[in-house]
């Protein structure tokens, strides 16, 4: 379902499953790590419905929130957040992204999760 080779054993791999439940959007992402003995999987579920909270309420240190909002309200550049799963890093981009999301801000996101070989 998450559209995994469940033939690969050696790598890691990660996918994503989009379901529908009492008419509710649930996103199901899927990370399969090999072991010494066989593989861990683990599946996040996520509520599409769910809203994100603005920056100040991430809990980052005044020195971050700065940094950050500094960084946002630049006219170009690149923002790159990093951190294993479940460190905030979809939250974090989300209450970016609905801070920056005016009419004329032309917005461009790319995910690629990493892949070690």
């Amino acid at each position: 379902m998450a559209n995994l080779n469940i033939a690969e054993k050696r790598q890691p791999q990660d996918g994503r499953i989009q379901l529908k439940i009492a008419d509710k959007a649930i996103d199901i992402r899927v990370s399969v790590l090999p072991v010494v003995f066989g593989e861990r999987i683990v599946m996040r579920l996520l509520d599409k419905t769910r809203t994100f909270g603005q920056l100040t309420t991430l809990g980052l240190s005044s020195r971050d929130y700065e940094v950050l909002t500094d960084a946002i309200q630049q006219p170009n550049g690149i923002v790159l957040i990093t951190g294993p799963t479940g460190s905030g890093k979809t939250s974090t981009l989300y209450s970016i992204l609905s801070e920056l999301n005016k009419p004329g801000v032309n917005i461009v996101t790319v995910e690629d999760p990493l892949s070690i070989k």
